[in-house]
């Protein structure tokens, strides 16, 4: 069975990894946001009939 040592290095390639995943979900989430905000604003504009 191979044991795989975490050493620091690798640790910390898997850390800033996840981190980047992270950065790009909360890119994404931010578009979605900006989008329904968007969407929002426009029908409060939209003269309702």
């Amino acid at each position: 069975m191979d044991e795989q040592i975490d050493t620091p290095a690798a640790h910390d390639k898997r850390l800033s990894a996840v981190e980047e995943r992270i950065d790009a979900m909360e890119r994404g989430l931010a578009q979605v946001v900006a989008g329904m905000a968007a969407q929002a604003a426009k029908k409060v504009q939209e003269p309702s009939a």
